[in-house]
């Protein structure tokens, strides 16, 4: 049962159910007298039962612990009186926490010791102990829903920021897919423009026809994104491109018309994760190349020291005016994004000339590689 089901309500009949006890306790019917002070210690539970709502301590110790004192002056043998403090403790206990419970403990062991020394009511070691157990019981229920309710909000915290970082790389998946096949296609579409303004319509189809087909991968690609967004296509999804695709990924530049030069030195297994972010890096730096510098010569190096994989992609600076820059810099930003998530860096910036630009990653190897390995060692055996 959950703690939160035990609300104003569940409280208040067990509380009643006890004040109608003591009522019964001295007699049926009651006198007068009793009666009113019983419905005097029932007043704050009828209040709580009516509006739905815990009180505060006071208008719960207020009433009661007046009724108590006033009963026990005219204690009767093996009167159930003490019962209504044992009530008010469990109730302030599970509402309000453990310094209000605590004062009202104290002062409810005041009087049971009071009604003892002035009237003789019988037991008040018994009694006493049971108002620090319901003291304790309460306040470990309290404090166990209040845990509850904490562990609740850190899990939806949580949930938060695994749909944040999902959109987030999605966002970057999408806007890497498109930036290329738009690099690419620009370049085509520029090739076969100018092979028409020389009159060389072979040319200008062929260009045309690599540009579409390049538009229908992207849309093939961008299905493939949102079928696996929506689970409509789990276990459908091809391979994550690595550093085996960077050849046909600069073979796409070229044919379209871009001085790409490709080097790579890489001399053991890279882990699909570094591999798909060096591909991502590569592939986004091309694009802002072909779109920012267009007809700037291209150099890209990928080669590892045994530790760490280092992508350098540098440019020209380019022979024509560079297009405005669009995106607000999110490129970058997405790049140095999945460098971070596998602790390694990526910056970017001019070189020294002024003309040509430069992007540089550095993708740990060894972490990667270690990480399996050392989460089944951590597994108990």
């Amino acid at each position: 049962m959950d703690l939160r089901d035990v609300g104003p309500v569940h409280c208040a009949v067990p509380q009643l159910g006890l004040v109608a006890l003591v009522a019964v306790g001295r007699g049926w019917p009651p006198e007068p007298r009793y009666l009113a002070l019983v419905l005097l210690a029932a007043s704050p539970f009828v209040v709580q039962l009516v509006r739905r709502q815990f009180l505060t301590p006071l208008a719960y110790g207020a009433p009661v612990l007046l009724a108590e004192v006033l009963l026990l002056r005219d204690a009767v043998y093996a009167d159930p009186a003490p019962l209504l403090l044992l009530g008010l403790v469990c109730t302030v206990a599970l509402n309000s926490g453990a310094r209000p419970a605590l004062v009202l403990t104290l002062a409810s062991n005041a009087v049971v010791i009071g009604g003892e020394l002035l009237c003789d009511c019988g037991s008040p070691l018994l009694w006493i102990v049971g108002q620090w157990m319901t003291f304790l019981a309460g306040w470990a229920l309290h404090s166990q829903e209040r845990t509850m309710l904490e562990l609740e909000q850190a899990q939806e915290q949580l949930a938060e920021r695994a749909a944040t970082e999902e959109r987030r790389r999605v966002a970057r998946e999408v806007h890497d897919v498109v930036a290329h096949t738009l690099a690419v296609t620009m370049l085509h579409l520029t090739g076969a423009r100018l092979a028409l303004a020389e009159g060389d319509t072979p040319e200008a189809e062929a260009g045309l026809r690599e540009a579409e087909r390049l538009g229908r991968e992207s849309l093939v690609g961008l299905r493939r994104t949102v079928g696996l967004l929506t689970r409509q296509e789990e276990g459908t999804a091809p391979p994550a491109p690595g550093l085996s695709c960077l050849d046909a990924l600069a073979d796409e530049y070229a044919a379209g018309g871009a001085d790409v030069r490709l080097t790579t030195s890489v001399a053991r297994e890279v882990p699909d994760d570094v591999g798909l972010a060096a591909y991502r890096i590569v592939q986004e730096s091309l694009a802002n190349a072909v779109r920012h510098a267009p007809g700037a010569a291209v150099d890209v190096r990928v080669a590892d020291d045994g530790r760490a994989l280092t992508v350098e992609v540098t440019d020209t600076g380019g022979t024509a005016p560079a297009g405005p820059a669009t995106g607000g810099g999110q490129s970058l930003a997405g790049m140095a994004e999945r460098a971070a998530l596998l602790g390694g860096t990526c910056r970017a910036g001019r070189l020294p000339d002024g003309r040509g630009w430069r992007v540089t990653a550095v993708l740990p190897l060894e972490a990667t590689a270690a990480a399996p390995a050392q989460r089944a060692a951590e597994q108990p055996a």
